[in-house]
């Protein structure tokens, strides 16, 4: 990593070393060889490094982000907004705790994967929390422009 510590320094716009190196509050000396490869750098340093540069970690380390995987990024980000958005429905919904106590050697397929789901599962606490998520899964993948 010692020429793309130096190279993405640059360009930050910090011409030396030491102007980096002062910058971060570390001795010149100690900065320089991280820079020219004469001491590793933990995972922790490289994170510092990353966010005083302004850089990703996969810039630093020089690796190539592809189109396809700030897409996938993109895609499990808004995997997990719709799963936080669907935590939210949950507790706001008052059921947040619907499955303590139930002995799980005693559930089988639960009523809401059957096929023809009766007119009572469906008005039922379950199936209302179910209805919500759904919503707000459609309404999050709308919002994100998925759907």
């Amino acid at each position: 990593m010692k020429t793309r510590l130096q190279e993405v320094r640059k360009k930050a716009g910090f011409k030396s070393a030491r102007a980096f190196a002062e910058h971060i509050g570390m001795p010149v000396a100690t900065y320089t060889d991280y820079e020219q490869g004469r001491r590793s750098f933990t995972l922790e340093k490289a994170r510092e490094f990353a966010d005083a540069l302004g850089c990703s970690l996969d810039e630093l380390a020089g690796r190539e982000v592809t189109p396809e995987m700030k897409r996938n990024s993109r895609e499990v980000q808004a995997l997990l907004d719709m799963r936080n958005a669907l935590d939210k429905v949950i507790q706001d919904s008052g059921y947040e705790n619907l499955g303590d106590g139930i002995d799980d050697a005693s559930i089988d397929e639960p009523d809401y994967l059957d096929d023809d789901i009766s007119a009572g599962a469906a008005n039922s606490p379950e199936g209302r929390i179910l209805d919500l998520m759904e919503e707000a899964a459609q309404e999050e993948m709308r919002r994100k422009g998925m759907a």
